[in-house]
């Protein structure tokens, strides 16, 4: 069980896409947590989602 989890970890680490779109949902779970903690607009909370995925995305696809 050990060998196949570390194999299955060792092929996620490897593939670029899988990497990009972890990283990317990583970054962006203190963001949603605050759209539930914090008291913004609708509007603030899409900001708040938008801003950094727009920004990530700029950052990796350039």
């Amino acid at each position: 069980m050990y060998n196949k989890l570390k194999e299955k970890l060792h092929h996620f680490l490897n593939t670029p896409q899988q990497l990009f779109w972890f990283y990317i949902g990583m970054n962006l779970i203190p963001s949603i947590c605050l759209t539930f903690t914090e008291p913004f607009t609708f509007m603030g909370k899409f900001l708040l989602i938008l801003f950094p995925l727009g920004f990530y995305f700029t950052v990796l696809f350039h």
